[in-house]
């Protein structure tokens, strides 16, 4: 799904006021960038998470690249201790 910038700041604005993150969070704004929810499904339960340590760490490989995506150009995506 594409998204213009407006979309994306729409999505994103509400998770700036939180209290506090968990690792949810990490999910949440894959989500609000326009990643598939079978996607974030399969990175939270690990089938698509190549991270170490799966407990704390999220990671996926052949991340298309912002605004190069349909070029087939792909790049890895990982945030370190999400949430913990």
């Amino acid at each position: 799904m594409k998204l213009n910038l407006k979309a994306v700041e729409e999505r994103v604005a509400p998770m700036g006021s939180r209290e506090a993150y968990d690792r949810e969070f990490i999910f949440e704004l894959l989500l609000a960038y326009g990643r598939s929810q079978s996607n974030i499904t399969r990175l939270r339960n690990g089938s698509l998470n190549v991270a170490e340590d799966k407990t704390h760490d999220v990671a996926q490989k052949n991340w298309p690249a912002a605004g190069i995506s349909d070029s087939g150009i792909s790049g890895f995506f990982y945030a370190a201790n999400a949430g913990c």
